[in-house]
């Protein structure tokens, strides 16, 4: 398959078609302060799109499904907007990889830095304490997952499981292993320690 190179692209909202099995979602406060995110700063993030398909030709979206949703809140249909375009179509694997690398937290907050910052602000910009319960809840129930498997594996004996890790070097290699063992039919978790 050939290598994926992305293009800065402008295009209209109605030229882009959602992904109908995209498993990321809003509530009404999120889809607000991300509305209310392009009113006060405008488009800072892209969304990633791929070669037109279909008829009639639509480019599927990849990558900011939120993001198009409050885009078509505030514009019509006829809004250009800056994408970042796939060189090609992205078959399943590497879309839901895709859906992952870029939807995975990268990065950690410096709890000392923030507390300087004035609460209020923090609350207007999304920082609320809803959002920091999911994202600690998410950390914790991650952990839970992780403890369990271990534990589960210490419980089965050697010939009843048939596990590897693989260390890779960077996301990038996990994404194109990732690819390569799903697209042979063994079944994958992507970890990040």
């Amino acid at each position: 398959m050939d290598k994926l190179i992305w293009s800065n692209v402008q295009i209209k909202l109605d030229d882009l078609l959602a992904w109908n099995q995209n498993p990321r979602f809003s509530t009404k406060a999120q889809a607000q302060r991300l509305i209310n995110s392009w009113k006060a700063l405008g488009q800072f993030q892209t969304i990633a799109i791929g070669p037109p398909e279909g008829d009639p030709p639509a480019h599927p979206v990849y990558d900011g499904h939120q993001r198009l949703s409050a885009l078509l809140t505030l514009y019509d249909v006829d809004y250009t907007i800056d994408a970042r375009q796939a060189s090609r179509s992205l078959d399943d694997a590497e879309r839901r990889a895709l859906t992952l690398a870029a939807n995975l937290a990268v990065g950690q907050w410096n709890w000392d830095q923030l507390a300087s910052w004035p609460e209020q602000t923090l609350t207007e910009w999304g920082m609320d304490g809803e959002q920091l319960k999911a994202l600690n809840n998410d950390a914790n129930n991650l952990k839970e997952m992780l403890r369990a498997h271990e534990t589960s594996f210490e419980e089965k004996s050697l010939a009843e499981q048939f596990l590897i890790l693989i260390e890779c070097a960077d996301e990038v290699e996990q994404l194109v292993l990732f690819k390569e063992f799903s697209e042979k039919g063994l079944r994958c978790r992507a970890l990040i320690s």
